[in-house]
């Protein structure tokens, strides 16, 4: 249970350190928030794992890990088709 809490209060602090330096550096946009925070979320699971075995409610973050790729996959597809003109993708 307290690691859980530490993993929580972690992304937690974070997501809100992010969010202020976003604000701080004036207008942001929400899917580079996002993406941003996803990255943040992978690194804080990645460096939080443990080594030797794995803890029934970390084997759960695969499927937020999962869900946060397919979104920010998405949302990163269409602001690269965005900056690209017409029919130079393609030739």
């Amino acid at each position: 249970m307290r690691q859980r809490l530490q993993f929580i209060t972690l992304v937690v602090l974070g997501f809100s350190l992010l969010l202020a330096l976003a604000a701080a550096l004036g207008p942001f946009e929400p899917d580079l928030l996002f993406i941003v925070s996803f990255m943040l979320f992978v690194a804080i699971v990645e460096l939080t794992a443990p080594d030797v075995i794995t803890i029934p409610w970390r084997r759960k973050l695969g499927w937020f890990t999962v869900l946060g790729l397919l979104v920010s996959s998405v949302l990163l597809s269409r602001r690269v088709l965005e900056i690209i003109p017409d029919g130079s993708l393609f030739p």
